[in-house]
């Protein structure tokens, strides 16, 4: 398990669900591979477009997408 699985269990779900790899997230978001692996591992925090396309791709809210980070 990777440290932003279980930093955001519903996004982890949502890309085993969805079947596309974390690469192709990151691209259609607009981030690098790095820059969204950083994200997902709390160094740095989601900006609202990310968030916003994430929810988008994965067909659901940010809230829904979101609400669940753990600190």
């Amino acid at each position: 398990m990777f440290k932003w699985e279980k930093n955001y269990p519903k996004i982890s779900k949502a890309i085993d669900d969805s079947g596309l790899k974390v690469a192709h997230i990151a691209k259609s978001t607009g981030l690098t591979y790095g820059q969204l692996y950083r994200r997902l591992t709390n160094e740095i925090e989601f900006e609202l477009p990310v968030m916003r396309k994430m929810s988008k791709l994965f067909g659901t809210t940010m809230d829904a997408l979101f609400g669940d980070k753990k600190i």
